[in-house]
């Protein structure tokens, strides 16, 4: 909340727990419950349990954002989520793979073209 002053943003860290490990610690609630947090560093932030990277899927549509970025708690943060974030590199991490996914081609994969500067970034034209 800031350092005292007024604010209208609240920020309110929040841990889940899957519902076998909510079922497992229900029993013990008459007592104290002790736990201890970690990273499983076997699960990649903002993935499923499959490893596919999630999309972002508010609970309330947002225009131009729900279901066409990454979901905003994968971690380093990506470059197509649905805001900026001040920790990106020039890494286009997988945001390339994304954008090929849904209709963009690398300037690569038309032979034809004068290659991309010698910047190490992929450039993108839509279509194939």
């Amino acid at each position: 909340m800031g350092d005292g002053g007024d604010t209208s943003v609240i920020s309110i860290p929040t841990i889940s727990v899957n519902a076998i490990d909510g079922d497992a610690i229900k029993p013990q609630l008459a007592g104290p419950v002790t736990a201890t947090i970690q990273v499983d560093h076997t699960f990649r932030s903002g993935s499923d349990n499959s490893g596919n990277v999630r999309l972002y899927a508010p609970c309330t549509v947002v225009g131009g954002s729900s279901i066409s970025h990454w979901d905003v708690v994968a971690s380093p943060n990506l470059l197509m989520e649905p805001s900026i974030n001040n920790d990106l590199t020039h890494d286009l991490d997988l945001t390339i793979n994304e954008l090929i996914d849904i209709g963009w081609s690398t300037a690569s994969q038309h032979p034809a073209e004068p290659p991309p500067p010698p910047t190490g970034r992929q450039f993108l034209r839509r279509g194939h």
